[in-house]
């Protein structure tokens, strides 16, 4: 399967992504569900009834090959981690934050997006 360019975004301001290039050897996604086990009196066994769902989760390594570039990695690794506030990048106008910090507005981290070709998560 040849590389294919995937993107991280939020998904409030879809305008801000990082890019990179895609070929996953593998990755996966999980979901947990909650039941609970209710005894019923006379019944040889316990019934089970769904209280709810859980989170979907996305896992995957990512690579970023900087080399033929020679463009320093954490230009895009702190676009999604957040910049180190010794970093040199942190001084950049706009690019404070990374799509993993806490949003003032929101006081949490933002939902985001994973795009690669037609596949989006969540």
């Amino acid at each position: 399967m040849p590389l294919v360019k995937a993107f991280l975004t939020r998904k409030d301001k879809p305008e801000l992504i990082v890019p990179f290039l895609f070929n996953p050897d593998e990755f996966s996604v999980e979901k947990t569900n909650q039941f609970r086990e209710v005894d019923n009196p006379g019944l040889l066994s316990s019934t089970f009834i769904f209280v709810k769902g859980g989170a979907r989760t996305l896992t995957m390594d990512l690579f970023f090959d900087t080399y033929e570039e020679k463009m320093d990695v954490r230009i895009f690794t702190d676009r999604i981690t957040g910049w180190d506030s010794g970093s040199m990048f942190s001084k950049l106008p706009g690019n404070a934050k990374g799509l993993m910090d806490i949003d003032s507005d929101l006081h949490a981290p933002p939902v985001c997006l994973f795009i690669w070709g037609a596949y989006i998560f969540p």
